[in-house]
């Protein structure tokens, strides 16, 4: 064998050991700075080392958490592969699922675009029957209470979707926004619905950002808009003069705000700058003569309140102001900021006391979470108070049969 094809041979070895070495040498020197990944689930705590731990199993996890965690190099090349697949195939790990033209989705969202399942359909009703007790039982202690229905970038511009997610509405099956909808339009339960005013947005404006290409959520200048027709219902329903808000001029940003490219984070590429999109800055004014006095309002929300909770939290439009994120904890708006984590106290009179602060109650749900209406605060209210004085709106009868059929999975 000529000198020539041996050198290229161990050339490419010594290449190739140096390579697997990387690894290694990066932990050992730390000669490439960490590329922390998003959306990982923390590691496994250390097992202790003794024969128990290793039958059951928890050693052997808890030994390749802490290599997976301290491999030198990994957060690169999770990264590098995450990229090489959005470039070449168009393609994101779960949970961000990738559409046409870069559009990013999380797949609870599809996942809740499809049709009901198993007994879905009764949790649904269910849950809509508590919240409606509770703000009966409410509005006898003088808060008037209102329920949210937030968007979905799924179902309002389900163009964006990947090919087998485009076709569901052909398919005519039964969602949960449809039954919802449907228990809604009996006029048991005060609704804002802002599902389908994205719906009407996008048909009569498509030049208005209703969603970042790159975000879970609505966009910043979406949310302040849904935020003054919030203010506008509320007054409705309850008949106090309010502070109202308009959307000021649009003014554009040179990219999307905090929050508004979560999803481009969370699919662990190495440049997402190619999702960056110039996004509408949010700014609201008080509306021309206006003469509305700010009240309380507590919002029970997934995490859409912060966006809308950003566009109230002046003092002298929404106070006091406070989200019970998920209803698990709270945090509480002071001088127009947002403050500390704080735990809720489920004590029914402590509950009690704190509800009867605000004026108004406005419970979020987005259209991932239909299921969970209220997250359990609905409940909490009636161990709070007890059951309403009030009977139960009556219900026409021909809309119990519709919502009956449609809370049945299948075909409408």
């Amino acid at each position: 064998m000529s000198l020539l094809p041996r050198l290229c041979r161990l050339v490419s070895s010594i290449a190739f050991v140096l390579v697997l070495s990387l690894p290694l040498l990066q932990t050992a020197f730390g000669f490439a700075p960490t590329f922390r990944l998003s959306g990982v689930v923390p590691a496994a705590e250390e097992a202790p080392v003794s024969l128990e731990s290793w039958h059951s199993g928890a050693l052997q996890e808890s030994i390749e958490a802490q290599i997976e965690k301290s491999l030198g190099l990994r957060d690169w090349m999770v990264r590098l592969d995450n990229q090489w697949k959005f470039w070449l195939l168009g393609v994101t790990k779960r949970p961000v699922v990738a559409g046409p033209g870069g559009w990013l989705v999380e797949d609870g969202y599809l996942t809740s675009r499809t049709h009901l399942r198993g007994n879905q359909g009764t949790s649904i009703i269910g849950s809509v029957y508590a919240l409606t007790q509770a703000q009966l039982v409410l509005a006898e202690h003088g808060v008037t209470m209102l329920l949210l229905v937030t968007p979905s970038k799924t179902e309002t511009l389900p163009e964006h979707l990947p090919l087998p997610y485009r076709l569901v509405d052909e398919a005519n099956h039964v969602r949960h926004i449809d039954l919802l909808r449907a228990i809604l339009d009996s006029g048991c339960c005060n609704h804002l619905d802002a599902q389908r005013l994205f719906e009407q947005w996008r048909d009569s404006e498509p030049d208005f950002v209703l969603f970042p290409r790159s975000g879970t959520h609505w966009s910043n200048v979406a949310a302040a808009r849904v935020a003054v027709d919030l203010l506008d219902e509320l007054e409705r329903l309850s008949g106090i003069d309010l502070v109202n808000l308009d959307l000021a001029p649009r003014v554009m940003g040179k990219g999307p705000a905090a929050s508004e490219d979560d999803m481009a984070v969370l699919a662990n590429l190495v440049d997402h700058s190619c999702l960056r999109d110039p996004m509408p800055i949010a700014r609201t004014q008080r509306r021309p003569g206006d003469h509305g006095a700010a009240q309380g309002l507590l919002l029970v929300s997934s995490s859409f309140a912060w966006r809308l909770a950003e566009a109230m939290q002046s003092p002298d439009v929404v106070s006091p102001l406070t989200v019970y994120y998920y209803f698990k904890s709270a945090y509480d708006y002071r001088d127009g900021r947002v403050g500390e984590k704080r735990a809720i106290d489920f004590d029914p009179a402590a509950l009690r006391a704190e509800i009867l602060r605000y004026r108004f109650v406005v419970v979020e749900c987005n259209v991932s979470k239909i299921p969970e209406l209220g997250f359990g605060f609905p409940k909490a209210v009636l161990e709070a108070f007890g059951p309403p004085k009030t009977g139960f709106p009556v219900i026409a009868r021909d809309k119990l049969d519709r919502i009956q059929r449609m809370s049945v999975p299948g075909r409408r």
